[in-house]
């Protein structure tokens, strides 16, 4: 048997291996996501406001306090 008809036999077993990998992959992503939206979901109203880095929303990092919001509701 020539190496071409040999790779082409196997080939159906090739694609259900493959197969069975991506649908793994997809699991293990699925789980990892969960874990990470779970983990997203907090209810500390501070921690909201920081972003990645622990910047506060519209202040300097570590300053501890945050700018003014320009043209308030309450402001004449």
């Amino acid at each position: 048997m020539s190496e071409a008809a040999r790779l082409t036999a196997n080939w159906p077993e090739v694609v259900a291996i493959a197969g069975r990998l991506a649908q793994a992959m997809v699991a293990n992503d699925l789980r990892e996501l969960t874990v990470l939206l779970d983990d997203a979901a907090v209810s500390d109203q501070c921690q909201i406001m920081r972003g990645n880095s622990g910047e506060q929303a519209g202040g300097d990092p570590g300053s501890g306090t945050a700018s003014p919001q320009a043209g308030s509701a309450t402001s004449p």
